[in-house]
């Protein structure tokens, strides 16, 4: 009781700052990821573009001919130039700023509801940064097919694997972000493997709703950003959307602060047994 009357406190006294979080986090990935949409269409269609040119390419280029032949690499030069760039964006610019944004927002909330103030900004992000990139790239290789068709043509077991592999890698990330203080990188992820695994029963019951929470605000986010596609078979207005979402980020957050305060409660226990001795 006195856990969750600390939680409710903390929940009151942070309100703005963490709903300012929250709010930043969702709607920053939501306008980025509209404008990722616009740019991926924008390539698209110049790739579109190249279709009349590279068949009048394959019914005219002579070998005997060099006009034809410098004309055939100009066109398929700047192919590659839009593939390049379109790759680079995809592949390089787009996690990179979607990386940023998380972790950013993931920080200041996390900061805030903390017994100790962060002594250094610049390390603190730094440590929360570099486990989200290895969750991130694992998850990436374990769960993700590597080719459209395999997740279509094996659709149940792609979207358990999915699934398993984002509960469990949300756990120790979200485990993680509540241990992380001002502790050296290897003690932050030492505490947060013992608390994560040998002590699952006290925090799976509070990041199981989270979990769910999530999962939920993500799709929320997928139907907004795919609306054209998805209302022909079921229609939910974007205000409606933003709202949902809005009540279940104010729900997350208060399972957040009580993650944090059982993390601050069992690692000042050990810090206290370990003093005895």
């Amino acid at each position: 009781m006195k856990i969750l009357k600390q939680t409710f406190q903390s929940y009151k006294k942070n309100f703005l700052t963490l709903a300012f979080a929250q709010l930043m986090l969702f709607f920053s990935s939501l306008f980025f990821l509209m404008f990722v949409k616009y740019k991926l269409t924008y390539y698209l269609n110049k790739l579109r573009e190249f279709e009349p040119q590279l068949q009048q390419v394959l019914n005219t280029v002579d070998v005997n001919n060099p006009a034809t032949i410098d004309s055939s690499l100009t066109v398929i030069e700047a192919l590659n130039s839009v593939t390049n760039e379109a790759t680079l964006f995809a592949y390089i610019i787009v996690p990179l700023v979607l990386l940023a944004i998380w972790v950013l927002f993931q920080a200041l909330f996390w900061s805030k509801i903390k017994e100790h103030k962060i002594k250094s900004v610049k390390l603190y992000l730094t440590r929360l940064a570099i486990p989200t990139i290895f969750i991130l790239i694992l998850f990436s290789q374990l769960a993700v097919p590597k080719e459209i068709t395999d997740f279509f043509n094996t659709f149940d077991d792609s979207i358990l694997r999915i699934l398993f592999s984002a509960f469990i890698g949300l756990y120790l990330l979200t485990m993680y972000y509540a241990v992380l203080n001002n502790q050296s990188l290897k003690d932050a992820l030492k505490q947060t493997f013992n608390l994560a695994i040998k002590k699952f029963y006290k925090f799976l019951p509070i990041y199981f709703p989270l979990f769910i929470i999530s999962s939920s605000i993500l799709w929320l986010l997928a139907i907004t950003l795919t609306q054209e596609y998805t209302q022909t078979t079921a229609y939910f207005s974007t205000t409606s959307l933003i709202i949902i979402t809005i009540v279940l980020l104010t729900i997350s957050k208060f399972y957040k602060i009580l993650l944090q305060k059982i993390v601050d409660k069992e690692c000042g226990s050990k810090d206290s047994n370990l003093s005895k001795h």
